[in-house]
């Protein structure tokens, strides 16, 4: 099974490097299972992005969850 969550980020102008290396470090921990999906949600390194991703976004667009 994959789970795939597609979700348009637009980085402002100076922190295109920044937000890469902040999903790069996000997500690896989230590629397993659904459950391992909805843990991720309560990790610390979730949490880390989450409260610094806003530093480096200028614009989140709306996504659709699909489980295959």
């Amino acid at each position: 099974m994959a789970i795939t969550r597609q979700i348009i980020f637009l980085a402002k102008k100076d922190c295109i490097e920044e937000l890469k290396a902040l999903f790069k470090s996000t997500i690896i921990d989230s590629l397993e299972s659904e459950e391992a999906l909805n843990k991720h949600y309560e990790t610390p390194h979730y949490s880390h992005f989450i409260n610094n991703f806003n530093q480096y976004n200028a614009y989140i667009g709306p996504f659709e969850l699909e489980i295959l």
